[in-house]
């Protein structure tokens, strides 16, 4: 009614270690390998067959029973799989029959570490053939440049340096080693939409999975968080937003379980603390089971409204930011990426211009990437034409020091300085 979509999270992967009986009717489970969660679906081996069919059937009653639009399939990379055509490629055979049956098409987006361009592609190219898939290197760069830690799995990225190649292509790692996973890592992704990937700079997992489950807000400033919300809508790919982050939430959002068996829930306890010792966070794990931990993660407000005066000025940056991607073409995902619709411009190493093109209109995006000093905007652009300002990131009603950029950007004009983590959007003005 109200012209919303619904995506429901899936978990084909693994299921629960309580409350699971499949196994005990039939041949749910594989005995060759394992998940980190448990034990591994049985999608490739002695009766998979019927397994497949009885999750093939849980996407087709969520669809014609509730509706639901689309799916973010859990850790594709742990779903083993190694038939001609696997569980995946049936899922997508079967969204595009109910898309063809509904009128509308049911996305499905895969969550995945892997980075592999086949699992975007097209069925008659060899791919799996799926909407869209998590790019973990985004928020990974962004997170190292906004917080400086390098350890765990940020220990394969440079931040700032990192930035404009994500920007431009989506993924960072295309094939190179990645010491964090001790292998080489990734495909190319020539030739893939920018609706290809989804992009965020916060999410569940990224979140939950901190030792003290602290989001962004309880620890950035005001700026970066504006970066954030920027990088992160204004990129060419799906912007994917974690409740409460448009008004800066201040609660964490925890890790938390409610298991009736003892020796499970000893293990999730100490299985916690091993996935921290990769890190250096200070503080004592909270416990999974504690009810105070899930009555912590509950937001402090309602969504998409705020009780102090600077949430209130930061979402009312998310929801501009929101409004020029759906009203300003050229900020819309390309259709094929990298490429024309999308270029980096920047000069100077603290600076990262993108233009953008579309619908014949064309958006300059500039972001400041360091947090000392100013830089002359003049050192990253070199476009002939004028252009006009729509937002800046410090205007005073969302919470900036009032405007530093100049409204109109030409040859003739000072074209102004930028602030540690300033952000704005120019648009080229038609004569």
């Amino acid at each position: 009614e109200r012209g919303l979509s619904v995506i429901l999270d899936v978990v084909y992967n693994h299921l629960g270690p309580e409350g699971n009986y499949l196994g005990q009717f039939g041949p749910y489970f594989t005995h060759t390998t394992r998940t980190p969660w448990g034990d591994a679906i049985n999608m490739e081996e002695t009766g998979s067959d019927h397994v497949r069919h009885y999750f093939l059937e849980n996407i087709r009653y969520w669809v014609q029973v509730f509706d639901v639009d689309g799916f973010r399939l859990d850790a594709i990379h742990a779903i083993r799989d190694q038939t001609p055509v696997p569980f995946l490629t049936d899922l997508s055979r079967l969204a595009r029959a109910l898309s063809f049956e509904k009128g509308r098409r049911i996305h499905l987006i895969g969550e995945s570490h892997s980075n592999d361009r086949r699992t975007v592609l097209p069925e008659e190219v060899n791919g799996i053939g799926l909407s869209s898939q998590w790019s973990d290197d985004f928020h990974h760069a962004l997170h190292v440049t906004l917080t400086g830690e390098t350890e765990g799995y940020y220990q394969d990225f440079r931040g700032v340096a990192d930035l404009p190649a994500i920007v431009r292509e989506g993924f960072l790692y295309q094939g190179q080693y990645a010491p964090s996973f001790g292998r080489r890592r990734g495909s190319s992704p020539c030739g893939l939409s920018g609706a290809s990937f989804v992009v965020f700079s916060q999410n569940h997992d990224q979140v939950g999975n901190r030792a003290l489950a602290d989001r962004m807000s309880s620890s950035l400033s005001f700026e970066k968080l504006r970066f954030a919300a920027a990088i992160t809508i204004l990129s060419p790919f799906l912007p994917l937003l974690f409740m409460g982050e448009e008004f800066g939430e201040p609660n964490p959002f925890h890790y938390f379980t409610s298991h009736g068996d003892t020796g499970l829930i000893e293990a999730v306890r100490e299985g916690r603390k091993r996935e921290f010792s990769q890190f250096s966070w200070t503080g004592d794990v909270p416990d999974p089971q504690d009810p105070g931990v899930f009555h912590e993660s509950k937001l402090s407000g309602i969504v998409g409204e705020s009780r102090t005066e600077e949430g209130k000025r930061l979402l009312a940056f998310y929801r501009e930011l929101i409004r020029l991607r759906k009203d300003e073409p050229a900020l819309s995902p390309p259709r094929v990426f990298p490429g024309p619709p999308v270029k980096v411009l920047s000069g100077d190493p603290a600076l990262l211009t993108v233009l953008r093109e579309g619908g014949g209109e064309r958006c300059l995006l500039v972001f400041h990437l360091a947090s000392t000093e100013s830089v002359s905007l003049e050192t990253g652009i070199s476009l002939p034409g004028d252009w006009e300002r729509v937002i800046d990131s410090e205007e005073e009603r969302f919470g900036g020091s009032g405007e530093t950029l100049p409204i109109l950007l030409s040859a003739f004009c000072d074209r102004g300085h930028l602030l540690p983590f300033q952000n704005a959007v120019y648009r080229e003005r038609r004569s």
